[in-house]
């Protein structure tokens, strides 16, 4: 594994002009980038944006944390947006509520915080 392809950037900015700026500018060291809450809700269209024209790796780091259901239906949504990693509170769930939602995330890597 190349070293480019270990390093996560944080993009805890609220301007997508500064996180483009900083992907632009590191992508050569870096494959994957983490979007939090306050960048994606301000800015959600930055995950096609660093998916289709800069071709890194995307890590939504939003914490779901609901009851099961819920969570389904929002990582269904996440997944449709292909990112990478998405994060996941399981601590309250069932070890089916958890395979359940691996399922419905296909492609998008669910990390439990």
């Amino acid at each position: 594994m190349r070293l480019r392809d270990r390093l996560i950037l944080a993009l805890d900015v609220s301007s997508d002009k500064e996180a483009l700026g900083l992907v632009k500018l590191l992508k050569k060291y870096m494959s994957c980038f983490k979007i939090g809450p306050q960048l994606f809700i301000r800015h959600p269209q930055i995950i096609r944006y660093l998916k289709e024209y800069h071709g890194v790796e995307v890590f939504l780091d939003l914490k779901f944390h609901d009851i099961p259901n819920t969570m389904e239906k929002a990582i269904e949504s996440v997944s449709s947006l292909s990112v990478d990693y998405l994060t996941i509170h399981i601590k309250d769930l069932l070890i089916n509520d958890i395979k359940r939602m691996v399922l419905i995330a296909e492609n998008t890597k669910l990390l439990s915080v």
